[in-house]
């Protein structure tokens, strides 16, 4: 009885009327510029891009902004405060540049995202407390001008634990099993999440809290990966429900990819997953990566990928 009252809850959302509103990241390492890049995701027909403002640079105007606007796109906005790997910055100077932000004629975003992957740190350096510093002053400077704010967007091992235990303190053993199973939780790795949390878990807890206390959405970077086995698509709307559940906030993902795979089938199902459980926002990341595995819709060449258009076509 307990799964069946789960499942049916996973068809309830916080967005339960909205639309997904697609986006792409298009990552080019260097090898297209942003004209190009502005054309490649016109291919895909979609209506968002991603793009990045550095506030410590910021002078009020965005190059790159103002190019991808001249082929219609609307931006998904990441507000990072320095370039490269990021530490603390100064509050006053920090809540000073994003009035700036607010202030200047790319102050229309219909949602900024604080920071990128604010818990890892080879893109941050400071601790989960701080970050929480940081989308406390955010909101304080953002919601007086009407602007929506969310968090860089959290991911992998410790969020699927804290699902796990949600899943497993609310529905049960047997739902909670099976979802490790499908996001590849260890044995190990569920006994912790149900006894004695890891640092990583509690850090990912405060900003969690956080972002239920100060932010208008929760983002999740998500991935499907075959080599990982991670290929179920119960895993997003199971993690999804749980964070709306708890911080009361919709869920949206300005990241995810298919990675290690350029199978169509898996763009497919996945964008799927994304509309049927009407998820607001969703953002695809377009770039090869030898790091995390990642796979580009295009070709070096630009031309367009059978796995970008599937992408387009399951995105109308």
């Amino acid at each position: 009885m307990k799964k069946l009252i789960f499942m049916l809850l996973l068809t309830v959302s916080l967005a339960a009327t909205a639309q997904t509103n697609f986006g792409v990241l298009v990552n080019s390492s260097g090898n297209f510029n942003t004209t190009d890049k502005a054309l490649m995701a016109q291919q895909l027909g979609v209506p968002f891009v991603r793009e990045n403002i550095i506030l410590n640079q910021f002078n009020g105007t965005e190059k790159s902004f103002d190019i991808y606007e001249s082929y219609g796109f609307k931006f998904l906005c990441n507000l990072n405060w320095m370039a490269g790997v990021n530490t603390f910055p100064n509050m006053s100077a920090y809540t000073a540049a994003l009035e700036d932000v607010a202030n200047s004629k790319y102050g229309n975003c219909p949602v900024y995202i604080l920071q990128n992957e604010e818990l890892n740190p080879n893109f941050n350096k400071f601790t989960a407390a701080q970050y929480v510093q940081m989308l406390q002053a955010a909101a304080g400077v953002m919601h007086p001008h009407g602007l929506k704010i969310a968090n860089g967007g959290i991911y992998g091992t410790p969020m699927y634990q804290l699902t796990y235990k949600f899943l497993h303190d609310t529905y049960g053993v047997a739902v909670a099993d099976e979802f490790a199973t499908n996001a590849k939780l260890t044995t190990s790795q569920k006994k912790q999440a149900i006894g004695t949390p890891s640092t990583k878990m509690k850090d990912m807890q405060t900003v969690i809290d956080g972002v239920k206390q100060y932010c208008d959405f929760i983002n999740v970077h998500h991935y499907i990966d075959p080599k990982k086995g991670i290929t179920s698509q119960t895993v997003w709307p199971q993690v999804k429900s749980y964070l709306e559940m708890y911080t009361g906030k919709p869920c949206i993902t300005n990241e995810t990819c298919i990675r290690n795979s350029d199978d169509s089938s898996y763009v497919s199902a996945t964008v799927n997953t994304f509309k049927t459980t009407n998820t607001f926002y969703c953002s695809w990341f377009s770039g090869d990566s030898n790091m995390a595995g990642a796979r580009s819709l295009f070709n070096l060449d630009k031309t367009i990928r059978a796995s970008g258009i599937a992408f387009t076509e399951t995105t109308k």
